[in-house]
C-alpha cells in the first residue's frame, strides 16, 4: 500500500477513547498488516476490556525498537475537513491524529514493506498514551527487552532527546474554624493551602536542569470552606474555612524530584504553620528523561543523510512522553522523531505534510538497515 493511502487508512479508523470508541479497530488493522509480513512474529497483549497492545519482532535479540501509540485525543472544535476522511490539500494530509501519531505510524508501517527479513527489530503499538499510559505500563510488566535504541515517531521532525516528567497529586488541608469576626482564633485552610503551594513553588526552584530547564507547578484546582462531615464542603461567610482541597500538576526537570518529595515539602510547611495535610494521593509520578546527544551520533548521521541538517527539539517546553518509562525500566536510549508539525498535535485541522511522511519513512528505513541487518 502506498504511504499516503496507508496513512489515510489509519486516520479513517477512529481510535480515541470514550464509552463507545477505543483503539480496538486500529489494533486489528495493524495486526493484520503486520501478519502479512511473514518474517515478523506478531502477538497481541490484552490491556483492559477490548483494548490491547500489538507487538511484533523478528525473533532475534532486539537492537532497535519503535514505539507507536494507537490512541488519539477525541475530536473537538469545528473542523474544516472531516477528521476521519484523510483529505489531502496542498500536499497536506488532514485528519485526527495525522501528526500525533498516525503519520509516524504510517511511515513506519510503510517502511517495513522494504524488508524481507531483519535481525533485531522490535515493534510496539500501544494504547492509552494520551491518558494514563496503561499500554506501556502493561508492556513493561510482561516484557524485559533491552534494545540499544527506541524511537517514538512523535511529530516535529526534530530530535527530541528528553522531556520533563509528570507529577499529579491531590490533597486536603485541615485548618481550624472560628467566627469570622475573630480570625486569629482559627486557621484558614484555604489560605494555608495557597501559602503552602507558594512555598512549594519557591522550593521547586532548586530542582532544575541545565537542558530541561525549570520545574513547573500548576495549582490546577482549589476549593475550601466548612467541613460538613459527609465529604462535602459548605460555604459560611461568617466562619473561617477549616478544610481545603487542591490538585497540583508538576513537571519535574530534575531526576530526583518525585511525588513523595512534593508531599513531604507541603506536609512540613503546613505542620510548622499549624495545619495538617490529609488524604494525600498520588495520581501520576513519572520522572524526567534526558539522553545526551553524544549517545545519538549514529541517529544524527542518518537524519543528516536524509534531511541535510540535524535539529534538536526544545525539550524544556514539551510535554511528558512514555519514552521515560521505557528508559527508566529498561535502560534503553529513547528518542522522539516523526513527521508533522508539533504545534498541530491535538488541534483542529491537524495535518501532516506528505513530504515529511516520505522523509520519516526514509529515515526509519536507514535506521533498520543500520541496526538490524
Amino acid at each position: 500500500m502506498e504511504l499516503t493511502e496507508l496513512t489515510r487508512k489509519l486516520i479513517s479508523i477512529p481510535s480515541y477513547f470514550n464509552e463507545s470508541t477505543n483503539e480496538h479497530g486500529l489494533g486489528e488493522f495493524i495486526t493484520e498488516y503486520l501478519q502479512s509480513l511473514k518474517w515478523l512474529h506478531v502477538e497481541t497483549q490484552p490491556v483492559e476490556g477490548k483494548r490491547f497492545n500489538v507487538i511484533a519482532h523478528d525473533n532475534h535479540p532486539p537492537r532497535l525498537m519503535f514505539c507507536c501509540h494507537m490512541d488519539t485525543v477525541p475530536p473537538s472544535g469545528e473542523w474544516n475537513h472531516d477528521p476521519f476522511a484523510g483529505h489531502i490539500e496542498e500536499a497536506r494530509l488532514f485528519g485526527l491524529g495525522a501528526c500525533d501519531m498516525k503519520g509516524g505510524t504510517g511511515a513506519l508501517l510503510h517502511t517495513l514493506q522494504s524488508f524481507q527479513e531483519t535481525r533485531g527489530l522490535f515493534l510496539l503499538f500501544d494504547v492509552d498514551e494520551e491518558y494514563y499510559f496503561k499500554g506501556m505500563l502493561k508492556f513493561l510488566e510482561e516484557y524485559n527487552v533491552r534494545p540499544e535504541l527506541a524511537v517514538f515517531p512523535e511529530p516535529g521532525l526534530k530530535i527530541g532527546n528528553g522531556h520533563r516528567g509528570l507529577i499529579e497529586v491531590n490533597f486536603k488541608v485541615r485548618g481550624k474554624s472560628a467566627h469570622a469576626a475573630r480570625p486569629e482564633l482559627g486557621k484558614n485552610a484555604i489560605l494555608g493551602a495557597s501559602r503552602a503551594v507558594e512555598h512549594l513553588l519557591e522550593t521547586l526552584d532548586t530542582y532544575n536542569h541545565p537542558v530541561l530547564g525549570k520545574t513547573s507547578c500548576n495549582l490546577a484546582w482549589l476549593r475550601g470552606g466548612i467541613d460538613q462531615g459527609n465529604g462535602d464542603i459548605g460555604c459560611r461567610a461568617n466562619k473561617i474555612s477549616d478544610l481545603a482541597e487542591a490538585v497540583l500538576d508538576i513537571r519535574p526537570a530534575h531526576a530526583e524530584l518525585c511525588a513523595q518529595t512534593v508531599l513531604d515539602i507541603l506536609k512540613e510547611y503546613l505542620r510548622i504553620n499549624g495545619y495538617q495535610l490529609e488524604d494525600a494521593k498520588t495520581e501520576l509520578d513519572f520522572g524526567s528523561l534526558y539522553i545526551s546527544p553524544d549517545r545519538l551520533i549514529k541517529f544524527e548521521k542518518i537524519v543528516y543523510e536524509v534531511l541535510g541538517q540535524v535539529e534538536y527539539d526544545k525539550i524544556s517546553i514539551g510535554g511528558y512522553g512514555e519514552g521515560q518509562l521505557l528508559n527508566e525500566r529498561l535502560g534503553t536510549d529513547c528518542v522522539y522523531f516523526g513527521p508533522g508539525p508539533k504545534e498541530m498535535a491535538h488541534q483542529v485541522d491537524e495535518f501532516v505534510s506528505t513530504q515529511e511522511l516520505h522523509q520519516a519513512s526514509q529515515i526509519y528505513k536507514k535506521l533498520i538497515e543500520n541496526y538490524c541487518s
